[in-house]
């Protein structure tokens, strides 16, 4: 979660400057934080896109003052109004993919990636970013396929391996998650994160109880820490232990935040059983398809 934060703090901040990435630092999500002058400036662009609507380059302008302010939907709408007039400019298809992306539409931003790479096939940052979008929404193959071929002239990125690993395991791939984990552990060691994605690939590959046992002294350490508790939660509701694996979630509001965090499909599904009844029990909020 710390890493994918990361990211779109770092992508927003590439269109906007410094101003826009708080937002996506605290929670992924569009924030508002106008201030005067910014609300002035977007008072005069949306007058000077009525006044001259052909101009591409006042929607990419309104585009970025939204972005400064938190709001990303509007942002996006402006850029997307933007490559109506323009439909061919990298940097108007750049900023729409930094937006969707900012905002949660990884399909979008998936969408336009696959168009900057069809035209900048060389391009390594374009195929990081496709691979992160695309296993944030799902396409694991793609993802998988776009972080090996990042991975073969930059092999020293420790976190894009462990990037790979989860992808690879969110496909059902345990054997080539486990391989993408030791490729990180040579870089960066056993790590918090190393044993959190280790208990995650053993307790999706039918070892929750094996799971259970790595993070357990983990959790003695970091009690409230998000993705121990989460990963510890699957592991419990994999044996069919539901109340502890609700308890182990409940400890910080875990259900509050999983409703609004990004997660690859499935990775909810009949994971969580009534423990008199026997029978599913997973919050619809959060259930995945």
């Amino acid at each position: 979660m710390i890493l994918r934060t990361l990211v779109l703090a770092t992508l927003v901040s590439s269109v906007a400057g410094p101003l826009a990435a708080q937002p996506a630092a605290q929670n992924g999500r569009s924030q508002t934080m106008t201030s005067a002058p910014a609300e002035e400036a977007i008072r005069a662009l949306r007058e000077a896109v009525a006044a001259s609507p052909g101009d591409a380059d006042l929607y990419a302008r309104l585009s970025q003052t939204y972005a400064s302010t938190g709001s990303g939907e509007a942002a996006l709408h402006a850029i997307e109004a933007a490559l109506v007039l323009e439909p061919g400019r990298a940097d108007y298809i750049r900023a729409r993919a930094i937006l969707a992306t900012w905002i949660g539409d990884y399909r979008g931003a998936r969408d336009s990636y696959l168009q900057l790479e069809a035209r900048y096939p060389n391009d390594l940052e374009i195929a990081l970013a496709l691979a992160r979008v695309s296993a944030w929404s799902g396409d694991t193959d793609r993802a998988v396929k776009q972080y090996k071929r990042y991975l073969q002239k930059n092999a020293s990125n420790a976190p894009v391996w462990l990037e790979l690993a989860k992808a690879e395991s969110w496909r059902g791939n345990y054997p080539g998650a486990i391989e993408g984990l030791e490729a990180y552990k040579a870089l960066a060691g056993e790590t918090q994160n190393y044993v959190t994605e280790l208990a995650a690939v053993l307790s999706a590959s039918g070892r929750p109880g094996k799971a259970e046992d790595l993070l357990t002294p983990l959790l003695a350490q970091s009690p409230l820490d998000y993705d121990l508790n989460l990963t510890h939660a699957l592991a419990l509701g994999r044996q069919q232990r539901a109340k502890a694996a609700f308890e182990s979630l409940t400890l910080f509001g875990s259900f509050r935040r999983m409703a609004l965090r990004p997660a690859p499909p499935n990775v909810y599904s009949g994971l969580f059983w009534d423990h008199r009844r026997r029978r599913r029990s997973v919050p619809t909020r959060i259930r995945m398809r």
